[in-house]
């Protein structure tokens, strides 16, 4: 799965959710209210995975930085 496409999935259901209750269908809509739910929540999970990567990246970056400093120090 691309990122951003939980987004587009919560779109749909959501959609989806909007007609089931505008002809008349309850159920349908509570299962698709409920999707939109699960498709927000993987998405908060891609966020705070991608988060967690950039944030590795910069400390591994100001890590060779700090190496690459103190060796010209010398």
């Amino acid at each position: 799965m691309t990122f951003g496409s939980s987004l587009q999935n919560a779109k749909m259901h959501l959609t989806e959710a909007i007609m089931d209750l505008k002809s008349g269908n309850p159920k349908g809509a509570a299962m698709e209210l409920n999707q939109t739910a699960q498709s927000i929540r993987l998405h908060e999970q891609e966020l705070k995975i991608m988060m967690m990567q950039v944030k590795n990246m910069m400390t591994n970056m100001k890590e060779s930085g700090n190496n690459a400093t103190s060796k010209n120090a010398t």
